[in-house]
């Protein structure tokens, strides 16, 4: 029972400290709160459980077409 226990608990943890960032996404990593690193580069990445938090956001360009104003 103890294993099962220590094993979930090792999963959570490592599942808190791994992150993934896209290549439409950009990043910006956050330690309580203040900025750390604002431009993340896409792929894997490792954080530190509990105290660092990621944001992501959507990078690609949008547009609307709309009739130009005169």
């Amino acid at each position: 029972m103890w294993l099962g226990l220590g094993a979930a608990l090792v999963l959570m943890v490592l599942s808190n400290a791994l992150y993934v960032v896209k290549e439409t996404q950009r990043g910006v990593l956050l330690k309580f709160g203040e900025v750390v690193n604002p431009d993340l580069q896409p792929g894997l990445h490792v954080k530190m459980p509990f105290v660092n938090n990621v944001r992501l956001f959507d990078g690609r360009i949008l547009s609307a077409s709309a009739p130009p104003r005169s």
